[in-house]
């Protein structure tokens, strides 16, 4: 933080009060996958709500930060701005030379002769330079919120959804039948009237497809997904190159089509009590096989 506030080269901001204090308190998040199942199907988005009348701000915070970054650059979509990370072959490399020793004029000291000059976007020499943990990912404000995508065509489709008619955007999870049902359990069991602090709901047999399916193919450490993502570092976070072995075989697992009805819906509900949190979750059996 103290780097992007005073580096001379750097964005200049104050993260906490030009981007963080205009956050406000909701977060959602969700995901999707894509057919057929490759290291790149997995998608993930993340909406944090604004606080009131906060986006001038955050659109003033994310140009500040992004707007002289060498690395970043825009696209725009439905009159939205969605920053993204340039491609690797269009990062230009910073540059670093020395100035010669003939430029070290009579009465100069000599110290001069050996300033560096740095390019604009040059990290210390001491930072690792990583890839991106997620090349095709985007960021943008919309609808008073800051969207975060590990995916910026899904983050695209988010966008064409919420800009939809009022009947198409009617058409959310709330309305389904299964989300329902496992709200309706929630409900009877008194926890929905109380204050809580986070509420999950996913059909299993579709968020896991993509995560057995990487197993399967033996390609989960080449994946993605941000749970791959949060395996490679946790299982090789000494490993100088990014992809690690798989630990499981997966090559003698059965298609997930044989399997998938053994994952049914799931609910988790964390609720906000005088002295901490209670969280609960459950499992129902899907009706179909």
């Amino acid at each position: 933080m103290d780097g992007l506030e005073k580096d001379p080269h750097g964005p200049k901001i104050n993260l906490r009060a030009e981007l963080i204090d205009h956050l406000g308190n909701r977060v959602l998040g969700m995901s999707r996958y894509e057919k057929p199942i490759t290291i790149k199907s997995e998608s993930l988005v993340i909406a944090v709500e604004l606080k009131e009348d906060r986006e001038s701000s955050m659109l003033a915070g994310l140009e500040k930060l992004f707007g002289t970054d060498p690395e970043m650059e825009f696209t725009t979509h439905n009159s939205y701005k969605i920053w993204f990370r340039k491609p690797a072959g269009e990062i230009i490399a910073p540059i670093d030379f020395d100035i010669p020793d003939m430029f070290n004029f009579d009465g100069v000291p000599s110290s001069v002769s050996t300033v560096q000059v740095k390019a604009t976007a040059q990290v210390a020499a001491e930072e690792e330079d990583r890839p991106p943990a997620f090349p095709d990912g985007g960021v943008v404000m919309a609808k008073s919120c800051l969207f975060v995508s590990t995916n910026r065509e899904y983050l695209k489709a988010i966008l064409d959804r919420l800009d939809a008619s009022a009947e198409s955007a009617n058409s959310t999870i709330g309305n389904e039948l299964e989300y329902k049902e496992v709200d309706r359990i929630f409900g009877n069991m008194g926890l929905t009237n109380k204050p809580h602090f986070f509420q999950f709901f996913a059909r299993a047999h579709e968020t896991m497809r993509p995560t057995y399916e990487m197993i399967r193919k033996g390609q989960m450490a080449q994946s993605e997904a941000v749970f791959a993502k949060l395996l490679n570092e946790l299982l090789s976070p000494d490993e100088e190159s990014g992809v690690r072995r798989q630990i499981l075989d997966g090559s003698t697992m059965p298609e997930f089509d044989r399997v998938q009805h053994y994952f049914g819906k799931v609910g988790i509900y964390g609720i906000t009590e005088e002295n901490g949190y209670f969280i609960k979750g459950f499992t129902i059996e899907r009706n179909e096989k």
